[in-house]
């Protein structure tokens, strides 16, 4: 599901090509995207398990400013928000965002100091 929410932003305007599961490469360029699973539940039927899952992922937008940073959100919520199609084996049945948090990270010194917007989506997929 995770490398379907990849191709999906890297194939999106605005969203660039620095997108990276589970951390951002220490002084990597900036606008970057971080994408982490946070939680999975599957869906359950009379006779178990239906395929089904739904996923809460997070997915955190880096910027050296406040509007990069947001603009980088504002590019991932366009491309995923609402979302329903089918991405190599991975049937996406609906993306949704949940929430939305502004973050400024400090560092030793204020070149250090970094934006993030973090979203959370929840993934409906099969």
């Amino acid at each position: 599901m995770e490398e379907g929410l990849i191709y999906l932003l890297l194939s999106s305007a605005g969203v660039g090509n620095r997108v990276y599961p589970g951390t951002r490469p220490q002084a990597s360029a900036l606008p970057a995207i971080v994408l982490n699973t946070i939680s999975s539940t599957p869906s359950y039927s009379d006779d178990g398990e239906d395929g089904i899952r739904e996923d809460r992922v997070q997915i955190d937008c880096w910027g050296s400013t406040y509007a990069s940073a947001k603009s980088v959100a504002r590019a991932v919520t366009t491309a995923l928000s609402a979302y329903r199609g089918t991405v190599d084996d991975v049937t996406f049945q609906y993306i949704t965002l949940d929430l939305q948090h502004d973050f400024r990270e400090s560092g030793s010194n204020a070149a250090e100091y970094l934006f993030r917007t973090s979203l959370d989506f929840l993934v409906t997929y099969s």
